[in-house]
């Protein structure tokens, strides 16, 4: 063999190894964004098996899947500690909850269909003599998730507006 070939050869098997690894570099799993450290304070907000509705207030449900990406975890995080500290009297008193759902559960499966739901998302219900009466998807806190403002001041609106409904009736 002379010294042309086995720089070929060389080559080639470098240029192999080289698709080889970036083929199963892409098919290797994203590693997951650890799970939000929250203040001890949250830690009565922790998700249920199944959600809880009060009998006249506003449930505030954070729905997601198996598979979870740092933007969903964030979302749910940032709803979750508004709530807790923007209305810890609304949920000390029961008028307000809030719950994660996973909805790829095949018990929690129908909320999918029930919310219209096409993503993870937060949905407020509005409960009224054990019934729900309203229900609002806040679709918008994809758009608002890097400004933490703006992203909490649409989670309060959306929850008092609710409660609000709830004095006048």
């Amino acid at each position: 063999m002379n010294a042309k070939t086995v720089v070929t050869v060389t080559l080639l098997m470098f240029v192999a190894a080289s698709v080889i690894g970036m083929v199963l570099k892409e098919r290797a799993p994203e590693p997951m964004a650890p799970e939000p450290v929250l203040a001890p304070e949250l830690a009565p907000l922790a998700a249920t098996t199944a959600p809880i509705f009060p009998q006249d207030g506003v449930a505030a449900l954070y729905f997601h899947g198996d598979t979870r990406c740092p933007t969903c975890r964030k979302i749910e995080a940032t709803a979750e500690e508004t709530i807790a500290t923007s209305f810890a009297e609304e949920m000390k008193l029961g008028s307000l909850t809030w719950q994660d759902v996973n909805y790829e559960t095949p018990a929690h499966r129908h909320y999918l269909d029930d919310f219209a739901l096409v993503a993870p998302t937060l949905v407020l219900v509005k409960t009224s003599s054990g019934r729900q009466v309203a229900w609002r998807n806040m679709d918008q806190v994809w758009e608002l998730v890097s400004d933490r403002a703006a992203f909490s001041a649409y989670v309060e609106d959306g929850i008092n507006s609710y409660l609000a409904e709830g004095s006048r009736e």
